[in-house]
């Protein structure tokens, strides 16, 4: 009987502990990275157009630009590849929750050029 109790003790708690990684992960990286990209070969000469027509379907919450680009740092002869993204500081705040999690400073202090 005490075996019963504690393997059924033992699988409450992992379900439990289970269900609340499943929450964190689900809004923490769910919330960072985008649910839908719509690509182009080219950059767009007016993304708030095509944000605009995205939008204009019930199902989407809210759009912004990104700009995505690979590239390769080397620091004392050590080659790393990296993936740098560009953002628009105003925007960025309807598709994510990176704002939620700045420490110091805020996106609006980005400049460009900086």
């Amino acid at each position: 009987m005490i075996g019963l109790s504690l393997g059924v003790l033992a699988m409450i708690t992992v379900l439990s502990v289970m269900n609340g990684f499943q929450r964190e992960m689900s809004s923490r990286v769910l919330g960072l990275v985008p649910h839908a990209a719509i690509l182009g070969t080219q950059p767009l000469d007016d993304w708030r157009k095509v944000a605009a027509a995205a939008e204009g379907n019930p199902a989407v919450m809210a759009a912004a630009p990104i700009t995505e680009m690979e590239g390769m740092l080397s620091y004392k002869g050590a080659m790393q590849p990296i993936q740098v993204a560009g953002i628009e500081p105003a925007e960025e705040g309807k598709v994510s929750i990176v704002t939620q999690h700045i420490v110091q400073g805020s996106l609006q202090d980005l400049v460009p050029g900086d």
